[in-house]
């Protein structure tokens, strides 16, 4: 997102909250000498997967900005690399019920999703 310094003056976000920018997750770009600043921050789109245990699962990453190099689905020890510009494909079988974080180490807090495995009783019913 671009503001213009006129619009909306730079905030004091990162003295305020200085763990933001050591996570990575987070960018705030100071003023440039046009009065314009940015802010980007990482984050997986969509937010929360759901599927069914037992179920065979292909989830396919597209790189957008930068490199995730330590990516990880906690609980299914599934660690991968997501690229800039390339497509990571990810194919398990959903055999563990629970909610489970999907993470890029170098960019948290804001960079962690949901895998829902659901029970195969819940989809009985």
């Amino acid at each position: 997102m671009r503001r213009s310094q006129e619009r909306t003056p730079f905030p004091d976000t990162l003295e305020t909250y200085p763990d933001l920018e050591a996570g990575g997750g987070y960018r705030l770009t100071p003023p440039d000498n046009t009065g314009e600043w940015r802010a980007r921050s990482y984050q997986w789109a969509p937010g929360v997967i759901v599927v069914n245990e037992g179920e065979r699962v292909a989830l396919e990453f597209f790189g957008i900005n930068g490199d995730h190099h330590s990516t990880l689905i906690e609980g299914y020890d599934l660690e991968f690399v997501v690229r800039r510009g390339e497509l990571t494909r990810v194919v398990f079988t959903a055999d563990k019920p629970g909610l489970f974080n999907v993470i890029c180490a170098e960019h948290q807090p804001s960079m962690t999703a949901q895998l829902l495995v659901q029970p195969a009783s819940a989809k009985e019913s």
